[in-house]
């Protein structure tokens, strides 16, 4: 028999693993983070917080604090076009994208690890592991020197050279680095004209977002000399001249703290998990980071896997409720390096030609209301819908989707949810008894025995006070007497027959 350190070893502390960490512990499992940098680092390459991602901060009280220290923006770019897509018509309370410096998310998400009793162990760097049937032992480097870990199970959130992938043998698919884009922290003595943040010409693409301490990160595809490998480290000339040979100018830049390259490699890992080692974020999927979709896919792989872990570790569920993370989460990843793929394809076309393919699909996003909110929704990762779902008249839209945050008529005594999003709790279902309790939902569940793994609410919806929807969506679930959903948001039943519930709960852990 192994004796264990502890139940999840988490290696990352990034915004995956770092909110992977929080929802275990938030659930009572037991975690532990190792993470191999001394501090975290001051330079964000992610910025953009999408509307899925902010309505999942939101079922744990963050989305308000996030908001306050970011910009929302209500458009949104595909392929760093003129044309921006609309987000202002999305089905959410978050119609927008947030910009936000990566640093500021994560610091966010480990003082929400912290107030749930965990940490960050830094200057810990894993070296190896080796799988038995009940655990993982895993081998890590510090200052006091080697050591040695084990845990039930080990999830890599370590990044796209992720060391716990390669030692698990998780082959990771894909392509190499074609096309390099240069970017940089810079200060910008003469920023673009009205604050445009895109230009886009024959010579290339460029962006530009604005900095705290009136700084901005640039990014520049210089058709020129994008296929070619700049030097390591990057000259901050590099940067500069790549610049005034896209748009003509320098812009007057000048102090940059940090000059860095981006490629457009594109990898998927075969599988996310190999016995009791699993993967999330970068270690997962890779991409060049187009639409500012990494973050934010990351952050749901570690919400989806974060209730199957606890499900197991904590119900005794059934083994394959991990094996079906792999095949949830990865077609979503290989839908993003798709969309992904199609946005470099645009923005490296070159030349006349390529310039005027791009001046075409802006037009397009103007001439065609309905691709431009298609792409807008698979943008901001609100149209993910998981598996296949009979509802009693067949396929239900509603099921394998995301639950829409419904507005709930307050009770006599003014205590009990306002809103759906308010009753979600990590690791356990929510069975909504959306009839004001007639149906009983909470004996059904305690009669199960399933108590432990059910969370049940009576409520009454309240009219005309749901979030947007798509108008059918809406009169469907106005019509809803009951509904289960999953601990990551999704749901999986409707129905008045809570026997039936009770059984979908079964289904999906044992």
């Amino acid at each position: 028999m192994m004796d264990f350190d502890t139940d999840v070893l988490i290696v990352g502390a990034g915004p995956v693993g770092t909110w992977l960490a929080a929802e275990l512990a938030a659930a009572g499992v037991g975690v532990r983070l190792l993470e191999a940098r001394t501090g975290r680092s001051a330079w964000s390459r992610g910025f953009t917080v999408q509307p899925r991602t902010l309505e999942l901060f939101d079922t744990r009280g963050l989305a308000g604090p996030l908001l306050a220290a970011g910009q929302s923006i209500g458009s949104w770019h595909f392929a760093l076009g003129h044309t921006r897509l609309d987000f202002t018509g999305l089905p959410t309370r978050f119609p927008s994208v947030l910009l936000n410096p990566q640093v500021a998310t994560e610091e966010l998400m480990e003082r929400r690890l912290t107030e749930l009793g965990g940490g960050v162990t830094r200057d810990c760097r894993v070296t190896g592991l080796r799988q038995h049937p009940e655990g993982v032992e895993v081998r890590t480097d510090s200052p006091v020197g080697p050591g040695q870990l084990t845990a039930r199970y080990v999830v890599g959130c370590d990044g796209a050279h992720s060391t716990v992938r390669t030692a698990a043998g998780i082959p990771f698919s894909g392509t190499e680095t074609v096309t390099t884009t240069l970017t940089g922290d810079v200060v910008l003595d003469d920023p673009p004209p009205n604050g445009a943040p895109i230009l886009s010409c024959e010579a290339g693409v460029l962006l530009t977002i604005p900095l705290p301490e009136g700084r901005h990160l640039v990014g520049v595809i210089d058709h020129s000399t994008m296929h070619e490998t700049p030097p390591t480290p990057v000259p901050f000339a590099h940067l500069r001249a790549a610049v005034e040979r896209v748009v003509g100018s320098d812009l007057g830049m000048r102090d940059p703290r940090r000059v860095a390259t981006v490629g457009d490699a594109g990898k998927l890992a075969d599988t996310y998990r190999s016995g009791r080692v699993l993967l999330a974020g970068d270690a997962a999927h890779m991409h060049y980071p187009m639409g500012g979709q990494g973050l934010n896919l990351g952050v749901q792989d570690a919400h989806n896997l974060a209730w199957r872990l606890t499900a197991v570790l904590r119900a005794g569920a059934d083994g394959r409720v991990l094996d079906d993370y792999t095949s949830e989460r990865r077609p979503v990843a290989a839908g993003v390096l798709d969309d992904v793929r199609a946005q470099v394809a645009l923005v490296t076309a070159t030349g006349l030609d390529g310039f005027t393919l791009r001046r075409r699909f802006d037009a397009l996003l103007t001439e065609y209301p309905a691709l431009n909110q298609d792409l807008a929704a698979r943008l901001s990762q609100l149209d993910v819908r998981y598996g296949s779902f009979d509802g009693p008249d067949g396929d239900d839209p509603r099921l394998g989707s995301r639950a829409p945050d419904l507005t709930f008529a307050p009770v006599a005594d003014g205590s009990g949810p306002h809103r759906l999003f308010e009753t979600a709790r990590p690791g356990r279902f929510t069975l909504l008894d959306l009839t004001g309790g007639s149906l009983h939902a909470d004996r059904a569940i305690e009669g199960a025995g399933l108590a432990e793994l059910v969370a049940t609410v009576a409520v009454t919806p309240a009219p005309d006070a749901n979030p947007p929807m798509d108008p059918a969506l809406a009169k469907s679930w106005s019509t809803a007497p009951a509904a289960l959903i999953r601990p990551d948001g999704h749901t999986v039943w409707i129905g008045d027959d809570l026997g039936q519930a009770v059984d979908t709960v079964r289904s999906q852990l044992f």
